[in-house]
């Protein structure tokens, strides 16, 4: 493959559009994770056991739409089992045979 002026602007253009897209997605994550506070809590679900019919257990979910607060001042929709976000830890014991 030859080398021409053509293929030289080219190659030129688009390592400047990466070079260019990566600074601006660096600013973009460092603007981000200054947004998170690192201070709240891990959510834990809660421990559902259910209800044990014969060899099966059985749960009661309800899928619900809600809203949270992730970053200040602003409310995120979401989605959760039993509550606005999340769901339920269930536990499943092994049937006995």
């Amino acid at each position: 493959m030859a080398l021409t002026r053509r293929t030289v602007v080219k190659g030129l253009a688009a390592s400047g559009a990466v070079a260019l897209s990566g600074g601006l997605l660096g600013h973009s994550l460092s603007r981000a994770r200054s947004l998170v506070s690192h201070d709240r809590p891990l959510a834990i679900p809660p421990l559902l056991k259910g209800e044990r019919r014969g060899d099966a257990r059985s749960y009661e979910l309800m899928i619900r739409a809600g809203a949270r607060g992730f970053l200040p001042g602003r409310k995120t929709p979401t989605i959760g089992v039993n509550g606005d976000y999340l769901g339920p830890t269930l536990a499943c014991a092994r049937a006995r045979s």
